[in-house]
């Protein structure tokens, strides 16, 4: 009896390619608008942002692009928690986040504090939402900053817990 070898499967793991938006070309932008596209109608939001950007460059006469870029860094997440298991008990750990999840988290919270607004239209949530966390108001996204900081404000006993 002939022993054969195994055939030894190769696992390609392909990389998917994303394209920036073709109009601001933004990595960051076009991320915002896939998270926020719903039922896979990309071109209500891509309208919506493109209104957005229109009227911020209309009544304050600045660039929009970089306005947008400046509320994703100023409202992102240095610090995460994650779960730890010791023993029985699972202990909150605060750890370091890297600079693209970061971003992305950011996104997260910008989308949802989007939702969140109680305008009628997806343009005037956008809109006002984009005017007041440049003008430094108090909205759902600095909320959900300041509820986070606290989460890592209680659990920053736990520090010493951290192991890999």
């Amino acid at each position: 009896m002939i022993k054969r070898k195994k055939k030894t499967r190769i696992k390609i793991y392909h990389k998917l390619i994303f394209k920036a938006d073709p109009f601001y070309q933004s990595y960051w932008l076009a991320k915002f608008m896939n998270k926020f596209m719903l039922d896979g109608k990309k071109y209500v939001v891509e309208k919506a942002v493109n209104e957005t950007f229109l009227h911020l460059k209309r009544k304050w006469g600045v660039k929009p692009l970089p306005v947008f870029l400046g509320i994703i860094i100023k409202f992102r997440p240095l610090l995460d928690l994650s779960l730890k298991r010791q023993g029985k008990q699972i202990k909150k750990i605060p750890s370091p986040l890297l600079p693209r999840r970061q971003a992305i988290v950011s996104l997260k919270w910008l989308t949802m504090a989007i939702k969140l607004n109680r305008a009628q239209t997806l343009r005037l949530r956008m809109r006002s939402e984009f005017f007041d966390l440049s003008e430094n108001k108090k909205t759902a996204l600095w909320k959900r900053l300041m509820d986070h900081l606290r989460d890592l404000e209680v659990n920053r006993l736990n520090h010493r817990f951290r192991w890999k």
